[in-house]
């Protein structure tokens, strides 16, 4: 005996609503804030990623003679995480992890170009904050 549930009009409209309603809700409640800890160490690997756009800066200044102490340090403060600001959301549960990061480096877009970036992060009591690798805007937003 094999029984069939057929939704049509307004039966229909109200299984999308619930259905809608409880995507929308679990897309809210995996929202999460991240440690200070998980901030430092996007920051981390953002300064090891942009510090190659620096190289030739660093290169040129050399190669011309006009490399001084002075100079190296004015280019090399560019790469501290403190002149990273950034803006994270993270969807995720049980130590795993999608980070939305919205970066400026002094109020200026990034090296690259690209402002809004997705990461895979990982939590685990031992090892603490690690961040896997840079990820899709998709990973993010179907992180359930």
């Amino acid at each position: 005996m094999k029984k069939t549930v057929t939704l049509t009009g307004w039966k229909a409209i109200g299984a999308l609503v619930v259905a809608g309603g409880f995507l929308v809700f679990q897309f809210v409640a995996r929202q999460q804030t991240l440690e200070t800890d998980a901030v430092d160490k996007i920051k981390l690997h953002l300064v090891g990623e942009y510090t190659r756009h620096y190289l030739p800066e660093l290169q040129s200044a050399m190669a011309e003679g006009s490399f001084s102490e002075q100079r190296a340090s004015e280019i090399v403060s560019k790469l501290t995480p403190d002149n990273i600001d950034i803006d994270i959301t993270a969807l995720g549960k049980n130590g795993r992890y999608v980070a939305r990061t919205e970066i400026a480096i002094d109020g200026a877009s990034p090296p690259g170009g690209k402002s809004v970036r997705y990461f895979r992060m990982r939590h685990a009591t031992i090892t603490g904050w690690q961040v896997v690798g840079e990820t899709s805007k998709w990973a993010y937003y179907l992180a359930f």
